[in-house]
């Protein structure tokens, strides 16, 4: 376990280091769900919390089923942007390294994050609390660029849609221990909606007369 710790503690600092060195001095923040971020002007907007659902982990508060038409509504705002989106548009910058396209192949690796911590956690029993994720959206940053730009789109929409319907139908014990460990694993539209918020502020500011 050490040792490949110490590997993925490697590989991040390596990549984070071929970003300075071709971007200059990077400025970090930390997100609500994926780490070391870049703070650009369009990842600095106050978040307000959706019908109720504060954005901290640590308060305890029930399940509320009413995350069911929340993360539908989000996967819906979802499935209009995609099927309006031009292959220009998914290529549209967000802030100095991320696209739309890469922005949507990120919603997509974090959805299915939800749907391996579902499946671990109906195997052991109780809530699975899967290691790294704080390095991971700076060493996935590669690989989800490279995922062409209409394909990214097209994984983001079935991912989500299949999430859904994945944690409607979890058992509600181990549900609840999952809403309990981390709100976002269920609440799903918490962070899809946050980088809806983006794209449409990027795409916005592209827009003649805007």
């Amino acid at each position: 376990m050490y040792v490949r710790a110490t590997i993925v503690v490697l590989i991040w600092r390596v990549y984070w280091e071929s970003l300075i060195q071709r971007f200059g001095t990077l400025r970090l923040m930390q997100t609500d769900s994926c780490g070391p971020q870049v703070n650009v002007a369009v990842r600095s907007v106050r978040r307000e919390p959706i019908s109720g659902y504060e954005r901290k982990e640590s308060e305890n508060m029930p399940l509320d089923k009413g995350f069911v038409q929340l993360n539908r509504a989000a996967t819906e705002r979802l499935r209009r942007l995609v099927k309006g989106l031009t292959d220009e548009q998914l290529l549209h910058p967000i802030g100095a390294l991320w696209t739309v396209s890469i922005c949507l192949a990120h919603l997509a690796f974090w959805d299915r994050r939800v749907m391996y911590v579902m499946e671990m956690t109906k195997k052991a029993g109780k809530v699975y609390v899967p290691p790294i994720d704080i390095f991971v959206n700076d060493l996935s940053l590669p690989l989800w660029a490279a995922i062409p730009p209409r394909q990214a789109a097209r994984i983001a929409l079935e991912t989500a849609d299949t999430c859904d319907k994945q944690l409607e139908a979890f058992p509600e014990s181990l549900l609840e221990q999952m809403y309990d460990n981390r709100r976002r694993d269920v609440v799903r539209s918490l962070h899809r909606s946050e980088h809806l918020d983006e794209v449409d502020m990027a795409l916005k500011s592209a827009r003649p007369g805007d």
